[in-house]
């Protein structure tokens, strides 16, 4: 049996509720109607290795200070920037492990080039144009993260 073919038969055996394809895609429709028309983009927050041993022995602890800290900085950035100034929406997604499966936490955030201007009630939206390969500069959004988790206590 080839793989497509066992990976077809295990699919057909298992007791996972399936949707017709009809349904799936008008699932799909339904939401990308609901995404924010602007450009998406993935930034990736992470720790230093030397954090590996202290973030596995809290890890609740850990993880809710690591995605805390994203959101600040996403935040403090979205609301600095020329053309957005405003709160920003974003999904976050932590993995534990890297591709080898070694212990590595880390966040990435899908995020729109875009927030809400609360004060004036405005969607904004950042445009994209050349030079806009990043929506904020990573090396001062690298610093700020640093600077806002690691710093040391008082």
């Amino acid at each position: 049996m080839t793989n497509d073919a066992s990976c077809a038969a295990l699919l057909r055996a298992s007791q996972l509720p399936t949707l017709p394809a009809s349904r799936d895609q008008q699932w799909l429709e339904r939401q990308l109607k609901r995404q924010v028309p602007a450009s998406y983009f993935l930034i990736t927050f992470t720790v230093p290795s030397e954090f590996g041993a202290l973030a596995w022995q809290h890890q609740r602890l850990f993880y809710a200070l690591l995605s805390e800290c994203a959101r600040a900085t996403a935040c403090t950035f979205s609301q600095n920037d020329k053309h957005l100034h405003g709160r920003p929406g974003a999904v976050s997604v932590l993995h534990t492990h890297s591709r080898r499966l070694d212990y590595h936490p880390h966040l990435h955030l899908a995020m729109p080039a875009a927030a809400l201007d609360a004060k004036c009630r405005r969607w904004r939206t950042k445009p994209r144009g050349k030079g806009n390969a990043y929506l904020f500069n990573h090396r001062a959004l690298a610093k700020l993260f640093r600077v806002s988790c690691w710093r040391p206590g008082p």
